[in-house]
């Protein structure tokens, strides 16, 4: 988006070309033929010089920098010149340099300042983007008001990362870094960098998960000729030598987590099935086998061959909606199961050096919370997540197709961090909230202060947020946060140094001049 900050251009860039990226200041027309603009970014300023005789199209460039309010946001692009000896004023070497502009392009109209802006300065890292901080980073401590697992604290540490004027690609690129410099002083490990891409749709298809373990194959195949509703994927999991490789008694939570799946709706027809030489076991009318081969089963070696199973191998296969994608589907589940045990056993050598990082791309900009298309569209990370710009479009005639310019990093099944470029166009926003997700006006409202500062000059910007504690325990080669945090919380989230949450006193309570009354019983 830019070659160079404003602030870094001097003397010595003289006849390079540049693209800048800042905020219009003092726009002053002398003439029909010549134009001055100043413009700023967070390092610095320049002038712009737009000359009829040196400026393509210059009559529409003029008139579009004319109608510019001031903090306007423009990327252009030109020439660096030295300024007339005359002209120069002061010390800063930028004076002696300005731009001559062939290109002006508008990214964001800024709004009449109002005189009393709703902002505060502690609320969201977009609001100092759009106050003009070029980028930043802090150490943050968070809360997060969900179930407590292995890999989860209510307590938790964040790297969080925000910069202006950047691509989904620069942000990642400052991750890989940080990434390999980490691996390599702590771990001595040289990690490779551009990190694998991967789209949403591939890593839930190839490994049942959003954050899929890429060390082992066991990939997971689609089998559209097993269903003919346009509204359900069928797909196969097979597990070579698997049939022979686990006892009846290690199948069961196999046949635990299926029941379990299809009792809370997230898959149909979920069946597994061992390959024989005499045959197929688990053909029963209610499988997905059974419906393909319609009392034929002379056609099962055809199926089978299809699907690449011999015997001796097991088989798992299954039928969600293609509407609704869960993070992890039940085959990706059975798959991390299945390669769990297998190591288990030794018959699945994952090396403990073996770090797969990758990104996923792709998201779905929206989800629908239930099976069905006429179901509310909620957002899949959050509303703030810009929708990628061949899809813009399809924001306003078909916004369950759009897909978002959202990044998460995962390393071995597991997901150190995500970030999105965020919406920054204050209309784009105003759409989502009221037209697509369809928010109160009280809620709509209370993310007022956000779009008032998107319509002043927000540049386009993105971010990341890494998990520190996580990254820690990685590192470390610890089985969960909680060896890696200070005084964590229990498995209910209490504090058990503290004793909190607990009852107070009513001296206690006395003291904060606080009363608690009962609510009587509803008649």
């Amino acid at each position: 988006m830019r070659t160079h900050t404003c602030g870094e251009l001097s003397a010595q860039h003289v006849g390079q070309r540049v693209e800048l990226c800042g905020w219009a200041q003092n726009t002053r027309v002398l003439s029909n033929t010549l134009v001055f603009v100043q413009l700023r970014d967070a390092f610095g300023s320049v002038q712009l010089l737009a000359e009829h005789d040196r400026m393509p199209a210059f009559t529409e460039q003029k008139r579009l920098l004319e109608l510019l309010s001031s903090d306007s946001l423009i990327g252009v692009s030109g020439t660096v010149i030295k300024r007339p000896a005359s002209m120069v004023k002061g010390e800063s070497q930028a004076r002696e340099i300005e731009l001559l502009v062939d290109r002006v392009k508008v990214l964001n109209h800024a709004k009449p300042l109002p005189f009393n802006p709703h902002v505060k300065a502690n609320l969201f890292k977009q609001m100092l983007m759009a106050a003009g901080f070029d980028r930043y980073y802090q150490i943050a401590r968070c809360f997060r008001d969900e179930d407590l697992r292995a890999d989860r604290q209510p307590e938790f540490t964040q790297v969080d990362i925000e910069m202006s004027f950047v691509s989904k690609e620069d942000i990642q690129n400052v991750l890989e870094g940080l990434i390999q410099r980490v691996w390599s002083q702590i771990k001595g490990i040289e990690i490779k960098a551009p990190f694998r891409r991967i789209t949403f749709a591939e890593a839930t298809s190839k490994y049942g998960s959003d954050k899929p373990d890429t060390r082992f194959g066991l990939e997971i195949v689609q089998t559209p000729q097993l269903t003919a509703d346009v509204h359900t994927i069928a797909e196969v999991l097979v597990i070579p030598s698997g049939a022979q490789s686990f006892s009846t008694k290690e199948l069961a939570p196999f046949a635990d987590l299926i029941r379990t799946s299809q009792a809370n709706g997230e898959s149909k027809f979920t069946s597994m099935h061992k390959i024989g030489d005499q045959g197929t076991t688990g053909i029963s009318k209610a499988t997905l086998f059974a419906r393909w081969l319609q009392g034929d089963n002379a056609r099962l070696p055809e199926l089978l061959d299809s699907i690449s199973a011999q015997p001796g191998d097991l088989v798992f296969v299954s039928e969600r909606s293609s509407r609704v994608t869960p993070a992890n589907t039940t085959l990706g589940r059975l798959r991390t199961l299945a390669a769990k045990l297998l190591q288990e056993k030794g018959m699945l050598d994952i090396s403990a050096d073996r770090f797969d990082f990758l990104w996923v791309e792709e998201f779905p900009l929206f989800t629908r919370i239930v099976d069905d298309d006429k179901a509310q569209l909620s957002a899949t990370h959050h509303p703030f997540t810009a929708p990628a710009k061949d899809d813009l479009p399809l924001l306003y005639t078909d916004p369950a197709k759009v897909h978002g310019q959202h990044y998460d990093l995962v390393l071995n099944g597991v997901e150190l961090g995500g970030g999105s470029i965020r919406v920054h166009d204050p209309e784009v926003q105003e759409h989502i909230f009221k037209n697509i997700l369809c928010l109160s006006p009280q809620v709509q409202a209370s993310f007022g202060h956000l779009v008032t500062a998107l319509g002043h000059g927000c540049p386009p910007h993105g971010g990341i947020a890494l998990g520190l504690d996580r990254l820690v325990a990685i590192l470390t080669d610890s089985a969960s946060l909680r060896d890696v945090i200070a005084f964590p919380k229990s498995a209910n989230g209490r504090d058990l140094l503290m004793h909190a949450p607990a009852s107070a006193t009513p001296e206690q309570l006395a003291e904060y001049g606080i009363a608690v009354r009962k609510t009587p019983p509803a008649h």
